[in-house]
């Protein structure tokens, strides 16, 4: 059986790149970090706020997502609270 495909959970807003991680993580990668993280599957993350949460829950709240380029290479992506900025960056912009 083919998985359905309901698109993205929440808006993403501006998206921004740090300069460290545009030097070191591919725009493919970026991408399909972005599609992952729109739709709660936030990578990396571990203990209990792994698992997925349904939309209402997310309202208010800062979205971390953490995921590891090929190149090993660990990076974050962070929506706003109110939706309006998502950044891409590498822990150590943070």
């Amino acid at each position: 059986m083919l998985p359905l495909d309901w698109g993205p959970v929440y808006r993403l807003g501006r998206v921004v790149l740090t300069p460290k991680a545009r030097a070191r993580v591919s725009d493919d990668e970026v991408a399909t970090a972005l599609l992952r993280h729109s739709r709660t599957a936030w990578g990396e993350r571990h203990g209990p706020v792994h698992r997925r949460r349904p939309r209402p829950a997310l309202d208010d709240c800062r979205v971390l997502s953490a995921y590891r380029a090929h190149n090993g290479t660990p990076f974050w992506i962070i929506t706003e609270p109110d939706h309006h900025l998502t950044r891409v960056l590498l822990p150590e912009d943070y």
